[in-house]
């Protein structure tokens, strides 16, 4: 990597953390060169007037403001074939919808040439009809908005704090707090049958049960 594309991608990074610190051996490791080599390259960057600041102590490090913006993405025709690439694959997940849009947006900022050698959105396959909207409760995940569903083999409508999507075995889940069964639940997209996200807002106090949670799923896979 040339040197000035290693301070690009080093002020990406440290933005893509923001506020966290990241440390200089970090930086290091990351990029492949001593950490004197991107001490060099911070102090040039900040006097390029690039708003980085260091902060002391065992978890400190380097940092950049977090209203600090760079100009428009300027990708290569294989990071875009990545991206477009890493963007199909969620085409059949509750990501699908979003991940369409957010492939428009990529290739509407790709330069002329490189949007020429690429696929466009059309390189997402059109996924199949589902019972009820994925996208509903990813917003509502996002959100923090109560969702109500009913599952396959059970009528019951039932409330669900919703706080991940999971992908196991090839099926995707919704995983949250079941406010009926006052536990983690984790319900197979193909399996709900109706889903409506509400307006009400949950605070996240099971986030912790939930990550407990999924730890344990790890062992095996879900059914």
């Amino acid at each position: 990597m040339r040197r000035l594309e290693r301070l690009h991608a080093i002020t990406n990074h440290l933005r893509a953390r923001s506020p966290r610190p990241v440390s200089a051996s970090a930086l290091a490791e990351r990029f492949g060169v001593s950490t004197r080599t991107i001490e060099r390259d911070l102090q040039s960057l900040q006097n390029a007037d690039v708003p980085i600041y260091a902060t002391s102590g065992r978890l400190g490090g380097y940092a950049v403001l977090t209203d600090f913006t760079m100009p428009p993405v300027q990708l290569s025709a294989q990071e875009a074939a990545a991206c477009v690439a890493a963007l199909a694959l969620l085409d059949r997940s509750p990501y699908a919808h979003h991940a369409r849009t957010a492939l428009d947006k990529l290739t509407a900022c790709l330069p002329a040439a490189v949007r020429q050698a690429e696929p466009g959105p059309t390189a997402m396959s059109v996924a199949a009809p589902s019972a009820v909207s994925t996208s509903a409760w990813v917003d509502a995940m996002h959100d923090h908005r109560l969702v109500e569903l009913t599952y396959a083999d059970d009528p019951a409508s039932r409330s669900v704090e919703p706080y991940t999507a999971l992908e196991a075995a090839g099926r995707w889940y919704l995983v949250g707090w079941c406010r009926r069964r006052r536990a983690v639940r984790g319900f197979r997209v193909d399996r709900i049958t109706s889903l409506k996200a509400t307006t009400e807002p949950f605070a996240a106090v099971h986030a912790s049960d939930v990550a407990q949670d999924l730890a344990s799923w790890q062992a095996g896979p879900l059914t």
